[in-house]
């Protein structure tokens, strides 16, 4: 059998995967268990951010690099889809935090 490259690409995503820890996968699908959640372009490199630094502040700046690597739109471009992103992730068990004049903090809390 000759599998052409196409042929990969083209597959469908298992939703049924168990993610040990919460990931984003290359098709924007946040993992964790057997729950996922679907996240733009924007919030999937979001997440990748602050997963990545788990317990950690970061700034408004960071954050806008990491989800505008060609630049922020504007001032609250930062704030308006992380409020999106913590509405989404939050069923999943992923808190994002406001820290006051600071920036954002994300922990996690499964039960």
């Amino acid at each position: 059998m000759n599998v052409r490259a196409i042929d990969l690409v083209e597959r469908p995503v298992p939703l049924t995967v168990v993610a040990d820890e919460p990931a984003v996968d290359a098709y924007g699908l946040l993992r964790w268990g057997n729950a996922w959640v679907a996240l733009s372009p924007i919030e999937a490199r979001l997440a990748r951010e602050f997963l990545a630094n788990l317990g950690q502040l970061m700034g408004r700046e960071q954050l806008g690099v990491a989800g505008w690597p060609e630049g922020v739109p504007n001032a609250r471009s930062v704030d308006s889809r992380i409020k999106t992103l913590r509405r989404r992730v939050e069923p999943l068990g992923v808190k994002i935090h406001t820290i006051r004049g600071r920036g954002y903090l994300a922990t996690l809390d499964r039960d």
